[in-house]
């Protein structure tokens, strides 16, 4: 599996402490599919975000996210594939490090074929837009 993180256009102003991304997910599969609207493969993706290292002024988030994949071939069968990838993001300017953990939200997904060859797929890709958000730093005592 291969997972690209690429940032997200703005509609609107920045938000501090609020990343936005998009995560996209490329895998090609064992078998084949048939590239119709009742035979694309249905998607999940579920992410667990880590503790924070803050190093320097830069502080790294790890996301493992677990991604499940149900296909059902050109015929009757179906097939689930399950896949993990580990990546980070990070916040720039940080001098304290977050008391608790970061919030992760998906914003959207969408799910479209990959390594098409004659109306066959061999392969899924994914993409999540995501948001990233920072706790409220704790007030000074």
């Amino acid at each position: 599996m291969a997972l690209s993180i690429a940032p997200a256009g703005l509609t609107a102003a920045a938000v501090p402490n609020e990343l936005r991304v998009t995560a996209i997910f490329k895998e090609r599969l064992c078998g084949s599919y048939c590239i119709n609207a009742d035979m694309l493969p249905q998607a999940t993706v579920t992410y667990n975000v880590g503790t924070p290292r803050l190093r320097g002024t830069a502080l790294f988030v790890p996301i493992t996210a677990v991604v499940s994949i149900v296909a059902r071939g050109c015929g009757c069968l179906a097939k689930t594939y399950q896949f993990s990838e580990q990546t980070e993001v990070s916040f720039s300017d940080v001098t304290v490090a977050p008391t608790s953990l970061p919030t992760l939200v998906v914003a959207g997904s969408d799910v479209i074929p990959a390594f098409v060859n004659c109306n066959r797929a061999n392969g899924v890709q994914i993409a999540d837009s995501l948001i990233i958000t920072l706790p409220a730093a704790a007030p000074a005592a």
